[in-house]
């Protein structure tokens, strides 16, 4: 049977050019798929236990760039909306990814595009030109311990991690992370502060996976020695782990569901931090109460309310229920915006909303001191797209019946 499977082993293409675009041949059709996935490279130059990527080849092969330009064409007559980038490490070659960006900027401004980054390979040039494109970049922190990244053969240098993140947000560019829970060397504990670490950075999206032993890894090899036992077939999680016990994993299972649904999903970016910094909590327990919460929760309309009812009954706890109305405003708010697509909705407010704003944008961001220069003033107000554009009409007062920008 050895023998066999040694037969049938796929052997890697060396030269990507010998392949042909299965969008530019129409073996794809565009007008089939929402978003498109876009292979510009394969193979990896960073050997992590955890993934298959780098076992197959050394290095990094390309496909050429008259193919990447074609395509790159061909996906913006089709009008496609939005591209996947399937490169595990986009910009390890900066010059490189830095005349793919510009080539973007180029011929498909209006497409949004989604890259896998690392952050040693960002600099002040390369961070400018994602700012430049349509997208959003998702880094790989994984965890914010050293010592357990190098469990599974990565590093963490927190000070230079810091300053690359630091360069995208200088220049407007959204990013979010991703974190596994279950490493070898790591605990339930080291995962919270991990994801306290990532929230600190106020990211646009934070992916919590378990970790997977995937087939013909490395971390397969070692698993044993590292006291991980997981499933055998797919999809292949860990389900015990040393220092990291099945009960543990189930609960950092059940506060990543909690945290995709409020924080993710529920588009929080924009208000999570004023409201827990107003109860001097750490996001892991926060979302850490938010799972316990869920399991006896009763059904929601949708997440604002869910977000709105959850935020309520902590801030009561933390005996700041004078605060619950604004933070019910803040929730409403971003919540009401980012559900519309082409229709107005009514939209009830305990405080002045345009004022509200105003406030935000000036730099207030501390709940006590919003409501302390907030005044309460409930209003009826229709939120609508206008070009585009979230925009608000306060319709219950004679002195604000102009349509205001947001």
């Amino acid at each position: 049977p050895k023998a066999i499977a040694d037969c049938v082993k796929p052997i890697p293409v060396s030269d990507l050019s010998a392949l042909p675009s299965p969008y530019l041949d129409r073996t794809l059709e565009l007008g089939d798929y929402d978003g498109v996935l876009w292979e510009l490279s394969r193979g990896c130059p960073f050997s992590c236990d955890f993934c298959y990527e780098s076992r197959g080849a050394a290095g990094i092969r390309r496909f050429p760039m008259d193919r990447v330009l074609d395509e790159l064409r061909l996906f913006d007559a089709a009008g496609v909306e939005q591209v996947f980038v399937l490169d595990p490490t986009f910009n390890y070659d900066k010059a490189m990814a830095k005349r793919i960006l510009k080539h973007i900027q180029e011929l498909a401004p209006e497409i949004y595009f989604c890259f896998e980054v690392r952050s040693e390979s960002i600099d002040a040039e390369l961070a400018e030109c994602f700012g430049a494109v349509n997208c959003t970049l998702q880094i790989g922190l994984q965890s914010a311990s050293d010592a357990v990244l190098r469990n599974v053969n990565r590093s963490l240098d927190r000070p230079d991690f810091e300053q690359k993140v630091f360069l995208l947000h200088q220049a407007g560019v959204v990013y979010g992370f991703d974190l596994i829970y279950g490493l070898p060397g790591d605990s339930y504990e080291g995962f919270c502060e991990s994801l306290d670490y990532a929230m600190g950075f106020i990211p646009n999206h934070v992916d919590l996976f378990p970790l997977a032993v995937l087939p013909g890894t490395r971390l397969q090899e070692t698993a044993a020695s590292l006291g991980v036992t997981h499933q055998l077939s797919a999809p292949y999680h860990v389900t015990d782990v040393r220092g990291f016990p099945e009960e543990d994993l189930i609960e950092a299972s059940e506060l990543s569901a909690a945290f995709d649904l409020f924080y993710n999903k529920g588009q929080a970016v924009p208000w999570f931090d004023i409201v827990v910094r107003a109860l001097d909590m750490a996001p892991s327990a926060f979302f850490d109460e938010l799972a316990t919460w869920l399991l006896t929760a009763k059904a929601f309309a949708d997440v604002v309310e869910l977000q709105s009812c959850f935020v309520a009954e902590m801030l009561v706890q933390a005996g700041k229920a004078a605060f619950v109305e604004l933070a019910s405003d803040l929730v409403t708010y971003f919540g009401s915006f980012e559900a519309l697509v082409d229709t107005e909705t009514s939209v009830c407010f305990h405080h002045d909303p345009v004022v509200m704003l105003d406030l935000l944008c000036s730099g207030i961001a501390d709940l006590e001191e919003l409501s302390a220069m907030l005044p309460k003033r409930a209003c009826l107000a229709s939120v609508s797209l206008q070009d585009g554009e979230p925009s608000i009409l306060i319709r219950d007062r004679e002195d604000a019946m102009d349509l205001r920008p947001l």
